[in-house]
Order: C-alpha cells, then structure tokens, then sequence
C-alpha cells in the first residue's frame, strides 16, 4: 500500500493471477489446520480432498478415511507387476524382450514401443516404474509371466499372500476394465512390499532416466510423480490415471528418520493436496516428539 494523504491510503486492486494464489495459499492453510485440529476430518468446504486416503506416520495411521472402499487402481497396479517382476527369475539375468504386437498397441502414457523391437527386461521394468509406460509394461507382463492373462494371475496371487482381501486385478497395467478393484488399505500392504525392494524402491524414485533398445533407439523417461524434486523428502513410489479411477498417488517421504506414507484414490487436487497430507504427517510427528519430550 502506498500512502497518498494524511487519512487517505490507496489500496492496490489485486489482478486475477494475485487473487488465485492468495485463495490457494487460504486453502491450503486451512486443510492443514484441520488436519492438524482433528484425527478424521478429512473435508473441507470445496468438499473431500479424495475418495479415500490413507495417511501413516512411521507405523501409525494417523487418517484413515474410506480405506477399505472398493475403488479401480489405474497405474498402481503396476507396483504389482514390478512386485512379481522382482521376485521372478526372468528378472535375475538380463534378457532382450522382443516387443509384440499386443504391447505395441497399448494406449494411454507409453514409449512408443514397435512390433519386433527388442529392449532389455531392465529397461522395460523402469520405463513401467518411472515413465507409467502401458507400452512397456504390458510387454515386462508378457515376459515375466509368458502372456499379460498369465502376469494377472501372478498379480492376484501376490495380492492373495499379502491379504490384500478386496483387490482383483484384471489388467496387468491397470488400464479399466469390469470387475479390477482395490483399497486404501490393500495398497498400503503392496506399498510395504515395494519399499522393501530396493531396485524397485531406487526406479520409484528416479526424476528422470534415459535408456536404449537393442538397436541403439533412445528413450527419454521423466517420472509422473511430480512430488519427486518438489517436496522435501519425497521419495516415491507411484502415480495413477484413468477415467474411471481418477488421479491416484501412493507417496513416500523421509524427514529426520520420520516415513510417511501417503494413498489417495480418485483425488480432486493430488499435488497440491498430497503434500498438505504429507506435511501434516510430519507435524504430527513433531507434536508426538515435542509430547514425549
């Protein structure tokens, strides 16, 4: 403000692009302070930041709000192929994969994969990881399991192992299809698995990759979880998209030796939002600390 007489102050008009950010910066202030006030309140008055989230803090679950809701997973169902991948033997050597004509026409976020081009099973698992490739997962499937149909059963058995009760899969991508489905909570024991492998959990947390066909063609990878570079601590593991799902996020961030971990399903304003959770998880932190101090 700029003073132009004795009792006279002129106050600047804001422009739109000023009043948008104060609004949001409002916002995000008063989630937190929600948050931060109550166990369970998950809402605002723009409504729920998500269909359902789950929020751990070390191995506390400090929010938990529609956890055990069935809801379609998109691209999260590729950390259980990554899972299966992983544990599998064709991942313990290195093979050239020949790329089919089914992977090759994969939709959705991919590399540009063609028919008859061969990429290292290596490759493969982190373009799936940090790029969300349907191109190049549905062609890891196909490897590890001898066809997608048969890398769904793997994926469904794994879920079985873990107790992960309600998730079906369907597509060994997550792309929608009838009958696929899984929770908050089911995620939150895939997640557990995934951070303990540690090719997998360094892939979730890579920004950006380049790799190579046999034949010399490059491929640029930038990972879709946006957190990664932006968010003090992130550190993975994996973002999801489709119609029927919505936005989808499993985040991992480490502060001063403190985890947490963050799902959302079918979420109104992931970025912006998943790191007021995340921030929320580490002042609880801070509050339990100064508590037990």
């Amino acid at each position: 403000m700029s003073r132009r007489s004795k009792n006279v102050w002129e106050v600047p008009i804001l422009g739109q692009r000023e009043v948008s950010v104060a609004l949001r910066t409002l916002r995000r202030f008063s989630l937190l302070c929600l948050m931060l006030a109550a166990r369970d309140v998950l809402a605002f008055e723009e409504g729920p930041v998500a269909r359902a989230v789950l929020l751990r803090v070390a191995q506390t679950t400090e929010i938990a709000e529609s956890v055990h809701q069935p809801l379609p997973p998109a691209s999260l169902a590729k950390l259980a192929l990554a899972v299966v991948a992983l544990e599998s033997d064709a991942m313990r050597r290195h093979a050239l994969v020949r790329v089919s004509a089914a992977s090759a026409r994969q939709t959705g976020s991919r590399l540009g994969l063609r028919e008859g081009e061969r990429i290292g099973s290596a490759e493969l698992l982190a373009a799936t990881l940090i790029a969300s490739a349907n191109d190049a997962c549905h062609a890891l499937a196909e490897h590890v399991a001898g066809s997608a149909q048969k890398a769904v059963v793997q994926m469904n058995a794994l879920a079985q192992r873990l107790g992960m009760a309600a998730t079906v899969f369907v597509d060994p991508c997550g792309l929608d299809r009838p009958g696929q489905r899984t929770t908050a909570a089911d995620l939150e024991r895939l997640a557990d698995v995934a951070i303990r492998q540690p090719r997998l959990l360094e892939l979730v947390g890579t920004r950006e990759m380049r790799i190579a066909s046999a034949a010399g063609r490059q491929f640029a990878l930038k990972n879709t979880n946006r957190l990664l570079g932006s968010y003090r601590g992130a550190a993975g593991l994996k973002t999801g998209y489709t119609a029927s799902a919505g936005s989808c996020l499993i985040a991992l961030a480490r502060r001063d030796g403190v985890e947490v971990l963050l799902i959302m399903l079918a979420a109104d304003n992931r970025w912006e939002d998943a790191a007021l959770l995340l921030d929320s998880g580490f002042a609880r932190a801070r509050q339990g600390k100064a508590a037990g101090a």
